[in-house]
């Protein structure tokens, strides 16, 4: 299969995709798709078959507009994670790589980028475990450094992870598809490596303080249609976590032990269910909306 995309004059500005600029097609290697970002106009779109084969051919277009440049769209533009940050930080996030942003860096995927600032040395943990897409790509720089991610300990092991000590400033994390993919990219950062959950730590590193837990515990995707992860910062401890539905009735049962913990959701039927966490003696739930 071949596609071709032309502009008002009939240039050919892309074709298939052997321009590093496709995206995958889940109809088989015959079938093939690209995305692109344009400027307001008209544009065309060809599509044949190879050699001199006929028959029908089913062509999609999707148009998603782009209003202004997003937060994230370059480190120059990035989404500021946090100010002054001490220990005991997490941050976690699922966003779509839309063609609205821009390729920067490494990979035909379009980038993300993020910024934190750390107020002392840390140990920063960067991962993208939980993502959407089945691979991706980080890198982080500042301070003069350059790095990218380090280790593959996702249950996906496309999606990596990163912890090195890093001294005090401002570091910028660039998130991407592997090759040209564009979906949902879940980015968790988290400073420390000995911290409770519920427990954070002002940026001057002077007071350790207890949370709201509900505060602290996040789900994401949510909704969700396939899987959701669990965020339990700084977890020491295991903690039993129930997923009910609106009769009570519980549907899974299981006990967390590490900071993301991922729930496979494929099984339940579409609707809303309520996640309740007990750690110490505390109870919490948090509802989730389940898709089909």
């Amino acid at each position: 299969m071949l596609m071709y995309l032309f502009d008002s004059n009939k240039n050919k500005i892309q074709w298939n995709e052997w321009d590093g600029q496709s995206i995958p097609c889940s109809d088989g290697p015959n079938s093939v798709a690209f995305t692109r970002k344009v400027a307001a106009g008209t544009y065309y779109v060809a599509v044949e078959a190879d050699y001199e084969a006929i028959g029908d051919i089913t062509t999609t277009i999707d148009v998603f507009p782009c209003e202004g440049s997003p937060a994230g769209v370059s480190t120059s533009n990035p989404i500021v994670i946090g100010n002054a940050v001490g220990s005991c930080f997490n941050y976690a996030s699922t966003k779509t790589n839309t063609i609205c942003y821009t390729n920067n860096i490494g990979n035909a995927s379009p980038d993300i980028s993020y910024k934190i600032t750390l107020a002392s040395d840390q140990t920063l943990n960067v991962s993208t475990c939980g993502s959407e897409i089945s691979g991706t790509a980080f890198y982080i720089e500042g301070n003069g450094l350059y790095y990218e991610q380090g280790t593959y300990n996702c249950s996906n092991p496309n999606h990596p992870t990163f912890s090195r000590n890093l001294a005090a400033g401002t570091y910028y994390i660039s998130v991407e598809g592997k090759a040209s993919e564009i979906g949902g990219i879940t980015l968790q950062v988290s400073t420390g490596g000995s911290c409770r959950m519920g427990q954070t730590e002002n940026s001057d590193n002077s007071n350790t303080t207890d949370m709201d837990i509900e505060n602290v515990l996040s789900l994401y995707p949510n909704p969700t249609s396939g899987k959701t992860n669990l965020n339990l910062p700084g977890i020491t401890e295991p903690v039993s976590v129930k997923i009910n539905d609106l009769s009570g009735r519980t549907v899974i049962n299981l006990e967390a032990t590490s900071p993301v913990t991922e729930i496979n959701t494929e099984n339940l039927a579409e609707g809303m269910y309520y996640v309740s966490f007990t750690f110490q003696n505390k109870s919490v739930s948090k509802k989730l909306n389940v898709t089909k």
